[in-house]
């Protein structure tokens, strides 16, 4: 399961897990088990802004940047051959992920749309929790509550996993949803 190496055009392509969900789901935790068990770049929205900008105030104009910034190295992943898992920003609006797919086809990779799906409740309640570790503005009760309602209808071809409990097992339905893709 690990990435390829090389200049992306051999027999096998780079992949790209893209987690979408709403702040608070576990997109975060998920990405960092995946990309350290399976060896892959982890590329985070959330990470590059920070890089970008500090301090950061989180603007629209921010986010925007950050988000180039995500498709750029994203792409880039892809024409080295690298997989590797793509979160830090919920995909909550029509257009966001298909922008990362379109470009990251361009550059010859498989993507791997998956919802990281947990209940309203339950992700307000873990941003109460994080509330001293994180920027408030970014991983609120409200924010996690205007991103739920302003959520996109999310695709019927992305795979969703169970991401309320246990991060570990839904890890081992994310790894065994891209064996079973494999196998196809």
């Amino acid at each position: 399961m690990s990435g390829s190496k090389g200049d992306g055009r051999g027999a096998s392509a780079s992949r790209a897990v893209i987690l979408m969900g709403i702040p608070a789901a576990g997109k975060t935790a998920l990405a960092r088990q995946v990309a350290s068990a399976l060896g892959w770049s982890l590329v985070s929205r959330d990470l590059i802004r920070a890089a970008m900008f500090n301090p950061c105030s989180f603007s629209g104009e921010e986010k925007a940047a950050a988000f180039r910034g995500l498709v750029e190295a994203a792409t880039v992943n892809a024409l080295l051959g690298r997989s590797q898992i793509i979160e830090g920003m919920p995909f909550s609006r029509v257009g966001e992920l298909e922008a990362v797919e379109a470009a990251l086809a361009t550059a010859g990779a498989v993507t791997f749309p998956v919802l990281c799906d947990c209940p309203v409740e339950v992700a307000v309640a873990r941003a109460r929790l994080d509330l001293g570790s994180r920027d408030e503005r970014d991983r609120s009760e409200a924010t996690v509550l205007n991103v739920h309602q302003r959520f996109r209808a999310v695709p019927e071809r992305v795979f969703r996993v169970d991401t309320s409990g246990s991060i570990d097992d839904a890890f081992a339905a994310v790894l065994s949803h891209l064996q079973g893709a494999s196998r196809r």
